[in-house]
């Protein structure tokens, strides 16, 4: 159980401002940002200015060509259209191409880098102007994405992003109406980005949402994955929502867990039905809204909602700490799983049918 000095241990002074609290008591510092944020900065960053090293040798490469096998680029490409085409279905087996630290740029904002095929990687530099993952397997490591970020359509789509950095509001989009697997894993988002989702997944697959951190957008992670979701240890800040989760109902399980969310306009995290879900171990606070909000499914004809809810800490939000519909079984029903701690939040009834701790 959460004694008092990790409740101390949970206000980081000009982060968290307790509504309605008297000022007795609240010089108390908030080190859970740091603690969260930290070995995520120490692992990502180191991870993105090294890369990964590619046994190809450099090659020169014009605007608008396609690659079919594995190769360094030796220089940076500016180009009015597609910059690169990756087709790894024309290669005898998986292809890489290594940026090498050189930069790939377009004018055309839709796609400057355009992957296809069985199984290619795109590592180790800059793009500008997008990358756009079609069918077949497309990892992404090691990128400085600018502006455009990626987006994944297309049939039987498997994408993973990995220690990456999205800047000037480029984001994440994955989206397909046949069996998909999106992966966005310990990369960096920095908005601002008005109307987009940071990362936002729309799939008749699953997800892996896992150890970002994300500032700045109007929503940090929008995730419908029909397949199954597990959004976890991420950190968003700033944002408009932080985590919504949504219409998780097909191919359970999913997983919401050990994220921090603060400082979003509304809602810290935002369920919008589920079944099978685990909401635990997260932390909310200093958010416009609730910290956690569970509502039954508003995309299906039947509301649906059914979810185990434990150990999340909900503190300095505007409203309710932590608010569960009640039950109406056997489509919704929300189990109190314990641990849950809320205190300093604006609705002084901390939590609606979820069982909170000061």
């Amino acid at each position: 159980m959460y004694n008092t000095a990790l409740r101390r241990s949970l206000f980081w002074d000009g982060l968290v401002t307790p509504a309605k609290r008297s000022d007795r008591g609240v010089k108390m510092r908030r080190r859970v940002i740091l603690a969260a944020v930290s070995p995520l900065v120490v692992f990502v960053v180191p991870a993105m200015v090294g890369g990964t090293a590619s046994a190809a040798t450099p090659a020169s490469v014009s605007c608008g060509d396609v690659i079919t096998q594995s190769i360094t680029l030796s220089q940076n490409l500016h180009c009015s259209g597609t910059a690169l085409g990756i087709n790894s279905s024309l290669a005898s087996s998986p292809l890489t191409v290594n940026l090498a630290g050189h930069t790939v740029s377009s004018t055309d904002t839709s796609c400057a880098v355009g992957m296809n095929g069985r199984s290619s990687t795109l590592e180790n530099g800059r793009v500008i102007g997008g990358v756009c993952a079609g069918y077949g397997q497309s990892d992404l490591n090691h990128l400085v994405l600018d502006g455009q970020g990626v987006v994944a359509t297309g049939e039987l789509v498997v994408v993973s992003v990995e220690h990456s950095l999205f800047i000037n509001g480029a984001t994440f989009s994955g989206g397909s109406t046949t069996p998909t697997f999106d992966s966005v894993e310990y990369s960096i988002f920095n908005g601002p980005a008005v109307g987009s989702a940071a990362v936002s997944v729309l799939t008749d697959g699953g997800s892996r949402i896992s150890g970002n951190i994300i500032h700045g957008y109007s929503v940090g992670i929008s995730d419908r994955s029909y397949a199954g979701a597990t959004i976890t240890g991420n950190t968003v800040l700033g944002s408009g929502i932080g985590i919504m989760a949504n219409d998780l109902v097909y191919a359970p399980p999913s997983l919401v867990a050990n994220n921090v969310v603060a400082r979003a306009t509304s809602d810290g995290i935002l369920v919008n039905g589920g079944v099978d879900l685990s909401v635990t171990g997260n932390i909310a606070f200093n958010n416009g809204g609730d910290g956690i909000h569970l509502v039954p499914d508003p995309f299906t004809i039947t509301p649906v909602l059914q979810a185990v809810v434990a150990n999340n800490v909900a503190v300095g939000n505007g409203n309710l700490g932590i608010d569960s519909p009640a039950a109406v079984p056997p489509n919704v029903l929300v189990t109190d799983g314990g641990g849950n701690m809320a205190f300093g939040n604006g609705n002084p009834a901390q939590c609606r049918n979820i069982s909170c701790s000061p």
